[in-house]
């Protein structure tokens, strides 16, 4: 009896169970077929789900095209447009609680959401409507019910959808990329610490006579930490991790075996699930173009119309400076400005904090000066505070007008447009036309700067906080458009970025102090030149490569050492027959990887000590301090300062293969032929709700080995410490590609593309991480752009008609 009385118990709860699992499910599904009326809309349109879930959407206006984009992004990734739009205004608290308040606060001192106003503002009527058109599409579909799996485990309804949202999430990656400010606070504390003769080698512009501004920022007792806010959204949600990592290329027809151009192009940036990019297909009259974009922002980011095509890599331009402020010792809330002392700018900044069931409002004071938000400590006995100048929070920018001319260009005249418009980014941009004409063209607001306008050999200007007081150090608006670099159908018939230096010192503006090493772009244009005529097969083999130009160089120089370990020999002989392709299950390249890091360590932790961690993050610069040293055994960084002995760069590179067998071993086991460098490289995509314990089974896929490293084509960048916001380990993918694009204007139908994790942001579906294999192994899947193809290889159709 009381055997049937417990299964009839649990009979009605599974029941019970099961209907609940089925109406959370209804909720956060959301409807593919069929036909649904919806409110502003003015004709019927036709969205076309492709076998890989790609929307491809036919409308007969731009209004509907761009409400259905709303639409469909919306079904696809409205959590994702939500933690956006919440992390760039400074909202996270109202649904993560406390633990978040200090990013908010400083997102909310950056005045994101104030700065989307105005440039809205400032918007023509045609890019109000185009921005309106596609709020009021994410709109119909959050005001039809669904919901998202995020919304209800954190037990909150998503907002509706503003224009200014759209505008938000642009100056949100903009800042994202821009890293400077890590760099500045870096080198100062290190010209601080280290001295000229150190400096002189840690900072190749290094002046003579050393660097004045050290005295005076020791007398102002600056707090030289990074705000707790910003280095938070650094390890816990991955931002500021991109490091220039992109590559793009373009082909003349002379160059391709098709005899049309043909262009790529793999933006490199932060590992995460949902991925950063959505592919679509907008179709309407005047505009027919595909690709992927940002979910929230209208318009298609990289990708091709029936004319043209073009990709984007970060051109590394400094757009932050951090200025010095000299405070009135009188009055904290003023601060020295050429001749006397002017007013901080203040404001309150209310933060919502969900507790409990309910909220909690903390009131935090932020403080600006004329450059920008104060961002260090300015408590009682501190005579001077750092402030922060953005270009985001003062250029002119109509991003979304860029979008709309370049989706409809129809050659590279037009496309070449985007650069009066899109103003906040500064990207490299390489574009190709059906006609057979290729270019590149920089584009993004640079700004020119007071002091120092061009690049002297003996200025650190852009590397280090500069004086505020002074005035002489103010940015005198942006290099003209007519003055960016750029280039046309060049006599190689090819152009490649991969972040380098864009120019030589003789352009007359400041671009930035700071570029990606050269290695992958080297690589690359080795590649275009190897072969008279490259095909469509050698551009995928391109965005494959893993050969390392760096570890051919490292090995070598480590070569020349004398051990007496029979490991370390064992170690050396391994390295010796390696061809410096870095596979996943290479043992000479997981000899290389932990060499190298270690070498790193025992190299400069000792002098640099507390400094080390942030010299980690800013390894890739400087044109990579490692590599030119390799070369320099008369360098005073090769010696431990915490020994009586000098010791040589021999001996540092013997005891870092030393360590690093130590840590294989601890981390692997003691069995050598085990050891592969993907047993400790991984791919690990984290959700933002899949660092909690339970809910990570549910948001997080199984981890899966990596090849490649920083300095691949097929880049796969880890950061020499363990990061938080994925939880990952030492080794452990950060930034990848997270979109590769490859298409040959001969055959525009048919271009190939891959996103890094699914379509869709639903972890109960299978488009949520179906491509991440086939992302890894560098497959791709046809963008297919002719109307017939897609009827061909439909999966769903949904028809959204006017209410």
């Amino acid at each position: 009896m009381i055997v049937k009385w417990i299964l009839s118990i649990l009979t009605v709860l599974g029941i019970l169970l099961s209907a609940f699992a089925y109406k959370i499910y209804s909720e956060i599904q959301p409807i593919l077929e069929g036909e649904i009326g919806v409110k502003n809309l003015n004709s019927v349109v036709r969205i076309i789900r492709d076998i890989y879930a790609i929307p491809h959407i036919y409308a007969v206006n731009d209004h509907d095209l761009l409400f259905a984009q709303g639409y469909v992004t919306a079904q696809d990734r409205l959590w994702q447009m939500d933690l956006s739009r919440r992390i760039a205004t400074g909202r996270l608290s109202e649904i993560f609680g406390e633990r978040t308040v200090e990013v908010d606060y400083f997102f909310r001192s950056l005045e994101i959401e104030q700065i989307a106003e105005k440039i809205y503002a400032n918007f023509d009527q045609k890019s109000k409507e185009e921005l309106a058109a596609y709020a009021s599409g994410a709109n119909a579909y959050i005001n039809s019910g669904k919901k998202t799996i995020e919304s209800v485990i954190l037990r909150y309804d998503i907002e509706p959808w503003r224009p200014i949202d759209s505008i938000s999430i642009h100056l949100l990656s903009a800042f994202d990329l821009s890293i400077n400010m890590d760099e500045e606070i870096f080198a100062l504390k290190a010209l601080r610490k280290l001295g000229d003769d150190m400096a002189k080698e840690l900072f190749p512009r290094y002046p003579q006579g050393g660097n004045t501004i050290i005295n005076k920022v020791n007398e102002l007792n600056l707090d030289l930490n990074l705000p707790r806010g910003y280095k938070m959204a650094k390890e816990r949600f991955g931002f500021f991790q991109a490091k220039g990592a992109s590559n793009n290329w373009v082909i003349d027809g002379v160059k391709s075996e098709s005899g049309k151009p043909m262009l790529a192009n793999d933006p490199h940036l932060r590992i995460q699930i949902p991925s950063v990019w959505h592919e679509l297909h907008l179709n309407a009259p005047g505009i027919n173009v595909i690709g992927a974009t940002f979910p929230g922002s209208p318009y298609v980011l990289i990708g091709h119309n029936r004319n043209v095509a073009w990709g984007f890599t970060d051109a590394m331009a400094d757009r932050v400076d951090l200025y010095i402020e000299r405070i009135n010792p009188e009055d904290p809330y003023e601060y020295w400005y050429r001749d006397k002392w002017e007013r901080m700018r203040t404001q309150n900044a209310e933060i919502k904090v969900k507790d409990g069931g309910g909220f909690r409002t903390i009131t935090r004071e932020i403080k600006y000066t004329k450059h920008g938000p104060v961002i260090s400590s300015s408590d009682i006995d501190v005579k001077g505070v750092l402030s922060m100048k953005w270009t985001g929070s003062v250029v002119e920018d109509q991003s979304i007008k860029g979008l709309s001319i370049l989706n409809r260009a129809k050659n590279v005249e037009e496309a070449k447009e985007t650069r009066k418009y899109a103003r906040i980014y500064t990207l490299n941009m390489v574009y190709a036309d059906v006609d057979g004409n290729i270019g590149y063209q920089l584009i993004g607001g640079i700004p020119v700067r007071g002091k120092v306008t061009g690049v002297f050999t003996d200025s650190l200007e852009g590397k280090i906080p500069v004086p505020g007081w002074s005035g002489q150090y103010e940015w005198k608006g942006f290099i003209p458009d007519g003055e960016l670099p750029n280039l046309s159908n060049p006599l190689t018939h090819f152009i490649a970025t991969a972040n380098n230096k864009i120019t030589d010192d003789s352009f007359t503006y400041l671009i930035s102090n700071t570029w990606a090493p050269p290695y992958r772009y080297e690589r690359i244009v080795s590649l275009l030149e190897q072969k008279e005529k490259l095909s469509l097969q050698d551009f995928k083999q391109m965005q494959a490569d893993i050969y390392s130009i760096p570890a051919q160089k490292f090995v070598k120089e480590i070569m020349e050492v004398k051990p007496n370990d029979p490991g370390v020999k064992w170690a050396l002989k391994e390295l010796t027959g390696w061809n410096y392709e870095v596979t996943s299950g290479s043992l000479p390249a997981l000899l290389y990887e932990v060499t190298r890091s270690n070498l790193i360590r025992n190299t400069f932790g000792d002098e640099l000590r507390e400094l080390y961690p942030e010299f980690l993050y800013t390894l890739n610069f400087n044109y990579n301090i490692m590599d030119k040293i390799m070369d320099e055994p008369s360098s005073l960084w090769w010696d431990d300062i915490n020994t009586a002995m000098k010791e040589t760069r021999d001996q540092i590179i013997i005891k870092s293969v030393e360590d690093a067998l130590r840590e294989i071993r601890d981390k692997l086991g003691s069995h050598r032929e085990n050891w592969r460098w993907g047993q400790l490289h991984k791919y690990r995509f984290t959700h933002p709700l899949g660092r909690v314990k339970f809910l990570d089974k549910l948001f997080n896929p199984k981890p899966i080995s990596a090849p490649g490293d920083r300095d691949t084509i097929n880049n796969s960048y880890f950061g020499y410490k363990r990061h938080y916001y994925s939880d990952g380990e030492t080794y452990d993918a950060t930034v990848i590609p997270s979109y590769r694009f490859i298409v040959d204007l001969s055959d525009i139908d048919n271009a190939l593309a891959m996103n890094s994790t699914g379509q869709w942001g639903n972890p109960l579906s299978r488009q949520y991480s179906n491509v991440i294999q086939g992302w890894a192994d560098v497959e791709y899947h046809p963008l297919y752009f002719d109307e017939s193809d897609i009827e061909k290889n439909k999966w769903k159709e949904l028809r959204l008609s006017p209410e």
